[in-house]
């Protein structure tokens, strides 16, 4: 069950009244932190918004699971299997939009799963901590590569400044726009966990397989049953 489709569908059907408030308070906070360019991207460049793609060897990796990786990648692969965008994954799995980023990423390097645009590669990039400011900037197009080596020869002479201060400072980019990454940055640490009264049940599709250790420890137990009722027969005979 898509648990942010179901919030969204409230959402809509909400009178319009009452959407119209939402707006306008949204909008203001948004200023308020910075972040209103980011409502106004093109759909298609948001992150949050990526439908992932899985490839022929992520395919053969969800099936066979040869690899052995970890059950929250196998999860996702499943997830983008199953035609999730990032935020519909991220919701229904109770992670956060930077745990997703790191899955993604994982998962891109591994060629688990399809490249993305150039944008939202960058935003998975630095959402996931693979990016640096710097190198977020020169992947979407905002600074050149000479600009981001004047920065870092800069901080190299002054390691006290950072690289988002000499590019302010050469006016590189806009202080509001780095700050605005910043807070982007710092809310994808949060989780979305929205409140239902009744929470849909879930159903585990990757059971994690038993260590070798836990087989045997089955195996003994199972011995033991097997001894103690040879045991007891044993002692029924010499009573009789």
């Amino acid at each position: 069950m898509n648990i942010f489709d179901l919030f969204l569908k409230k959402i809509i059907n909400i009178p319009l009244w009452v959407k119209q408030i939402l707006y306008i308070r949204l909008s203001v906070e948004m200023r308020e932190n910075l972040c209103e360019d980011f409502v106004r991207t093109s759909p298609d460049k948001i992150f949050a918004g990526y439908m992932p793609i899985l490839t022929f060897s992520g395919q053969n990796e969800l099936q066979d699971r040869k690899n052995g990786f970890d059950t929250n990648i196998y999860k996702f692969l499943q997830n983008c299997k199953d035609g999730y965008s990032i935020i519909d994954i991220t919701v229904n799995s109770f992670y956060s939009l930077e745990e997703t980023a790191k899955y993604f990423e994982f998962c891109l390097e591994q060629n688990l799963i399809e490249k993305p645009d150039k944008q939202i590669e960058a935003e998975a990039a630095y959402l996931a901590g693979k990016y640096r400011v710097g190198e977020y900037l020169l992947q979407c197009g905002k600074i050149s590569e000479e600009q981001l080596k004047t920065a870092i020869y800069e901080n190299e002479k002054n390691p006290d400044k950072k690289i988002g201060q000499i590019l302010i400072a050469h006016e590189f980019v806009p202080e509001k726009a780095l700050k605005a990454l910043f807070v982007v940055k710092e809310e994808a640490k949060k989780r979305f966990i929205i409140d239902y009264n009744k929470i849909p049940e879930t159903e585990e599709i990757f059971p994690d397989k038993k260590s070798e250790y836990e087989n045997k420890i089955e195996n003994l137990a199972n011995e033991n049953k097997k001894l103690r009722k040879q045991l007891e027969q044993l002692l029924t005979m010499v009573k009789k």
